[in-house]
């Protein structure tokens, strides 16, 4: 048996002419156009078609809400995936994935179609993107018309590979992905959130954006425990599962845990203030031997920063203190915390805006939370309700929870 590589509408046309024995892995919607194909009535793998979108440019990016969007060419499922789901948008097809994912993340069109076996790394360490899974398709292989005669063999041949556990050992060594269900939660389990005391935002009474935003995705009908503290505080209680979700964090600040699918804020820029201009441009040529204080920023500024450099993590009165004081060279801050810095100090952009999310743990509760406010937020959008936990309409807009104009 000899496999080669042809391209996909290619391959497909040789095969019905019987030029090749058959295709692989592909989906049954090809049996629309090829009809002389025999499919082999087993599926072996599942594939996800996913919406990509940037946050920045169509905020939530429901498909109902894009109205432009591009798809690499290839896979014959796009058209009716574009029409099931999408309300008639201006429709691009560019040659390949990459080409397409450029695009989107240069902010020059909202999102687009692709298979998850095109999933870039790029694209899953953006915090800018989100990404909806369509559908779990089922993919099959199919016999040219010369060797549709080999199905009942074939169909025979892979259930006994199922039933001796071959095909799922198979599936392990080539890390080839499962679609589980998340686990369902009684509706009465109770959830504790953490999160630090910003005023306006999470208030130690329970009120607030970043609260009202927590009951909408979780429903007021939950157990839901609400506590404000410090930040450091906050994080070391979800650190120590003393809490379930730690909300208004950013995605990959602590690693190995799951942040919710939608955010709930786009953060403002951080900015690095030195007491002179030498010490900032020894800054912003990353000298190790600097002294930092960051408090809220903390886990941004260690991702950042190259390992070496000494980096104090303490509440914003201490790294306030130590830096006035020049006990520490560089304070990292969001602006809105040190108005009166950019007429005392030297400073620099640290970092752009970024999305706030909530953290779960990376377990059997921590993913069925995390379902249940993804998909709880997701329906209070798509009801036009996420406006009215905004301090103001400007607020809401910041936050870039709804689309904005392609650049």
């Amino acid at each position: 048996m000899e496999f080669i590589n042809v391209p996909g509408i290619r391959e497909l046309e040789l095969a019905e002419k019987s030029m090749l024995s058959g295709v692989l892995a592909r989906d049954n919607i090809i049996e629309q156009k090829y009809k002389e194909l025999t499919r082999v009535d087993f599926s072996l793998f599942e594939y996800q078609i996913i919406l990509t979108g940037d946050r920045r440019v169509c905020g939530y990016c429901l498909p109902e809400h894009i109205d432009i969007i591009a798809y690499p060419n290839g896979l014959e499922v796009f058209p009716e995936i574009i029409n099931k789901y999408f309300k008639d948008p201006k429709v691009m097809t560019l040659t390949d994935t990459k080409d397409v994912e450029e695009v989107v993340l240069k902010q020059r069109l909202p999102a687009f179609l692709n298979a998850n076996i095109d999933y870039s790394e790029q694209l899953n360490v953006s915090p800018h993107i989100v990404k909806h899974i369509l559908e779990v398709r089922s993919d099959y292989h199919y016999l040219s018309p010369k060797y549709a005669f080999l199905k009942p063999a074939l169909e025979e041949g892979l259930n006994e590979m199922q039933s001796s556990g071959e095909l799922t050992a198979l599936k392990n060594k080539f890390a080839i992905e499962s679609y589980a269900k998340p686990t369902q939660l009684p509706n009465n389990v109770s959830i504790k959130a953490v999160s630090g005391n910003w005023e306006e935002y999470t208030e130690v009474d329970g009120s607030g954006v970043y609260w009202r935003m927590v009951d909408s995705g979780f429903g007021k009908s939950r157990k839901l425990e609400k506590e404000a503290t410090s930040w450091l505080r906050a994080v070391r209680l979800f650190e120590e599962q003393k809490a379930d979700v730690l909300v208004g964090t950013y995605k990959n600040s602590l690693p190995g845990y799951l942040p919710s699918k939608y955010h709930i804020d786009y953060e403002t820029e951080v900015y690095a203030f030195t007491h002179d201009e030498e010490t900032l441009t020894r800054f912003k040529n990353n000298d190790k031997d600097l002294t930092v204080c960051a408090s809220e920023t903390y886990e941004l500024v260690v991702s950042k920063l190259p390992s070496k450099t000494s980096i104090y993590n303490s509440d914003f009165f201490m790294c306030e203190q130590l830096f006035t004081n020049k006990r520490v060279d560089v304070l990292i801050e969001y602006p809105y915390n040190v108005p009166s810095y950019f007429d005392t100090y030297k400073y620099t952009q640290f970092h752009e805006s970024l999305p706030l999310f909530l953290l779960f743990h990376n377990n059997e509760k921590g993913r069925a939370l995390k379902d249940w406010f993804d998909k709880g937020i997701e329906k209070t959008r798509r009801e036009n309700q996420l406006s009215q936990h905004f301090l103001s309409l400007q607020d809401y807009k910041n936050a870039r929870i709804e689309a904005s104009k392609v650049n």
